[in-house]
């Protein structure tokens, strides 16, 4: 890497940041000339910083959750700085893909070594971009964000989402819709979900993709089609799982590219981060990222 400084961005009111030594760990490390320290203080600062800074840095190690990581990838888009997950936030899902992670600062702070990533990309019907790293949903785990109680978020983030997605399929309106999948085109009449899975994990640790790799250049979409309510409960037990694969109300297949279309506005789930967006087109940019190879993995 290029002798440049390293940016730390954190989010010091993050879960696991709060509860660990790490903040201290990172202030010690911002005494060196060569440490930067971007503390968030709200959302988006970090996608915009990164936006305007990323290429001064050699690197950018994010001490924070997936929604965190989400901004700086997402700001440092067209930036050749490598990106390090430090885990810090309720949800951590997308360092579960990676192999040799997680790492602790020490080790990522010596590491100069790097390894590409799939980056998924969402265009809405607005015509703006958002880019993803490990999931983007359209439909009723969108809601889940929505409904989770926060002040339970903060203490466990699994249970929070679970009663989310109770709160979500009880009063969720299904959507009708027509889905292309890499050109081959359905039309259904309510759609409870449509996720696009770039990796396995999403909500804390269900398994929505477990075919799902962070660099084989596709994605996995899943589709949940039309069910009763109660039944949908049920599909969220099997989500956590990964059974649902082979569920006949459930679509599950590899692809790169899908357009949505749809007569109402939709909420997202990207990332883990509620997003009042609705989606027209999803398409997977093959090895976009890169990311900190850790020292111990060859």
């Amino acid at each position: 890497m290029p002798d440049r400084p390293t940016l730390i961005v954190v989010n010091p009111l993050a879960r696991r940041i709060r509860r660990s030594k790490l903040l201290s760990d990172i202030q010690a490390a911002a005494r060196d000339a060569r440490v930067e320290v971007l503390a968030t203080e709200r959302a988006d600062q970090a996608r915009e910083f990164c936006a305007e800074r990323a290429g001064a840095f050699a690197k950018i190690i994010v001490a924070g959750g997936d929604g965190l990581l989400n901004e700086v990838v997402d700001g440092s888009f067209g930036h050749p700085t490598p990106v390090a997950p430090l885990p810090g936030g309720s949800g951590n899902d997308y360092i579960k893909a990676l192999p040799g992670y997680p790492v602790d600062l020490a080790d990522l702070m010596k590491a100069t070594d790097t390894m590409p990533a799939d980056v998924g990309q969402v265009t809405f019907t607005d015509g703006t971009v958002r880019r993803f790293l490990s999931e983007a949903g359209a439909g009723v785990d969108g809601a889940c964000v929505r409904l989770m109680p926060q002040w339970l978020n903060r203490i466990h983030p699994a249970s929070s989402y679970s009663l989310g997605a109770l709160r979500a399929v009880l009063s969720y309106r299904p959507y009708p819709g027509t889905v292309d999948v890499d050109g081959e085109s359905g039309r259904f009449d309510r759609i409870y979900m449509l996720a696009v899975a770039n990796t396995t994990y999403f909500g804390d640790g269900m398994r929505l993709a477990p075919d799902a790799h962070f660099d084989d250049g596709r994605f996995h979409v899943v589709v949940v089609k039309d069910v009763s309510k109660l039944k949908l409960i049920r599909r969220f037990r099997t989500l956590r799982k990964g059974t649902h694969i082979t569920d006949p109300d459930i679509v599950y297949a590899p692809c790169q590219r899908i357009t949505l279309e749809v007569d109402r506005p939709l909420e997202m789930c990207i990332d883990g981060d509620y997003v009042p967006k609705t989606p027209a087109r999803f398409e997977v940019l093959p090895g976009a990222a890169q990311i900190v190879r850790p020292p111990t993995h060859g």
